[in-house]
């Protein structure tokens, strides 16, 4: 009877050890999905973090990008500004043969560069952004700065041309109507 008691008080003892082995087991493998779960929310919290930090600085750099060309639009409504005084234009350096009449007009024509000098530092910044802007964007976004580029441009070009040509064939020496 003995020898039935402990033959039965082990068979006790080691179904409570293979209980106690599968409990061990149970615990190490839901403690390795707790840690494959805790990496996957981490893993995902920091990719929404970093699409959420990029997409803020997007939107940053956009705010940035519209506020300089709309000082870049003032600038040049004022180089285009159509009134001026007698004192503006006179900072160009005029050539020795020029005559009287020639150096008034070409000095008229001088105003649009004398103020794009004021509001250089405007486009220079906007021309800074460009890069970072297109790093961001795309290079397809290079083209609104290449416009603003051909409008300035322009407008040079323009002066120019009212100064050495259209100008002197109205026989207007003094750049007014």
């Amino acid at each position: 009877m003995q020898v039935a008691t402990t033959l039965q008080g082990d068979n006790h003892g080691r179904v409570l050890l293979t209980a106690f082995h599968q409990m061990i087991e149970l615990a190490t493998i839901a403690q390795a999905v707790a840690v494959f779960a805790a990496c996957w929310a981490i893993i995902s919290g920091i990719g929404a973090w970093k699409r959420e930090f990029i997409g803020k600085r997007q939107i940053e750099l956009a705010e940035q990008v519209l506020a300089k060309f709309f000082e870049v639009r003032d600038a040049i409504a004022f180089i285009r500004n159509p009134f001026s005084s007698l004192s503006e234009g006179s900072t160009r350096e005029r050539s020795e043969s020029e005559s009287k009449e020639q150096a008034n007009l070409l000095d008229r024509g001088y105003i649009v560069v004398e103020r794009y000098a004021k509001k250089e530092s405007v486009v220079a910044e906007l021309n800074t952004l460009k890069y970072r802007f297109m790093a961001s964007f795309g290079a397809g976004t290079e083209g609104i700065f290449l416009d603003t580029n051909r409008l300035l441009n322009s407008i040079f070009s323009s002066a120019r041309i009212l100064a050495t040509h259209y100008w002197p064939r109205q026989g207007r020496a003094d750049g007014t109507s």
